[in-house]
């Protein structure tokens, strides 16, 4: 916070004390940390006497951080998991700014892409896949983690990783 003189290039002695509100007007004991809007009083006591005292009042506003999503499993998924004849899909954990578990929910979409052809497809699947998808890098698996948040000073945040499911070894055995 500045004060300008007449010349809008001087500065004015004084000081300044500065205070908070919520939306519904009530005091706060300190800035505000959390997401949402906030009124802001600025109370200026000069020091010079050409100068006035003033005080104006204004709002800031806080914007939600971004959760973050990290696929747990995303090392081992980028390697291929071998067939097993289950569904083989993602799990995921949405953290804060300094890395705290958040409260909320996931939901989880997966695909086929397909990129074998001269036009690429995407195929959404009902759920985690469970059929090989071969060696062949060009078809593979997508998964989606989508965060919802339930701490309203984060937003949705989401995850995205591509897999395969390796073909099983088949045991044959001579009797």
């Amino acid at each position: 916070v500045s004060v300008l003189g007449v010349d809008q290039v001087t500065s004015v002695n004084g000081s300044f004390t500065l205070s908070y509100s919520d939306s519904n007007n009530i005091a706060l004991p300190s800035s505000p940390v959390n997401a949402g809007t906030y009124n802001v009083t600025v109370d200026f006591t000069s020091n010079d006497a050409n100068y006035l005292s003033t005080s104006i009042t204004s709002t800031i506003t806080i914007l939600p951080a971004a959760a973050n999503v990290q696929i747990l499993n995303a090392t081992n998924l980028q390697y291929g998991l071998p067939y097993n004849g289950m569904p083989q899909g993602i799990s995921a954990v949405g953290t804060d700014l300094n890395g705290a578990t958040l409260p909320g929910y996931f939901t989880y979409s997966y695909a086929i892409f397909d990129q074998s052809s001269y036009y690429p497809t995407v195929t959404p699947l009902p759920g985690a896949p469970v059929d090989a998808s071969g060696y062949n890098y060009y078809i593979y698996y997508v998964g989606t983690a989508t965060f919802t948040s339930l701490d309203l000073n984060y937003t949705t945040g989401i995850s995205s990783v591509d897999y395969i499911i390796t073909p099983a070894f088949v045991n044959v055995n001579i009797n």
